[in-house]
């Protein structure tokens, strides 16, 4: 028994809702831990910002982030969605000040006096604090937290 094709121009009927006041294309149906909608095309799970993008706007290049003017992850309107790399991306979002954090500013201090006194890699350190490796690196080279200062500045 074979199941029907659904097509992502009847997912988003079926699934977005516009939000009136911010004009957000919300999508409702399934979506990742940090609030990313998802569905398959083909087999393949996929990022539904990424696939209307793809749809209506253009091809993504490979390595290019598909980001988000609104800062909602689960909306999926084409106008609120702009091309860019990571690091355009990360520069958006700390323009913005809306990253979210599990760390404080004394548990910053902490890791970088840790690493600072050796022995210890960044990989062992993101495991003790529950973050990415990547959350300890930009940290450690000042891209994120640069508002604290060090107990000895």
């Amino acid at each position: 028994m074979s199941r029907k094709r659904v097509s992502l121009l009847q997912r988003l009927r079926k699934f977005v809702v516009v939000a009136e006041e911010s004009q957000c294309w919300v999508w409702t149906g399934a979506r990742e831990e940090k609030g990313y909608g998802k569905t398959k095309i083909a087999g393949k799970q996929v990022a539904v910002h990424r696939a209307v993008y793809e749809l209506l706007v253009a091809p993504i290049p490979t390595g290019m982030s598909c980001c988000h003017r609104c800062d909602n992850p689960s909306c999926c309107n084409p106008d609120h969605l702009f091309l860019g790399t990571q690091r355009d991306n990360i520069n958006d979002m700390l323009a913005k000040n809306r990253q979210s954090s599990k760390l404080n500013p004394e548990q910053v201090r902490e890791i970088r006096k840790i690493y600072k006194h050796g022995g210890i890699t960044q990989k062992q350190l993101a495991e003790q604090y529950n973050v990415s490796r990547h959350t300890i690196a930009d940290l450690l080279d000042g891209t994120t937290w640069k508002h604290v200062k060090d107990e000895d500045n």
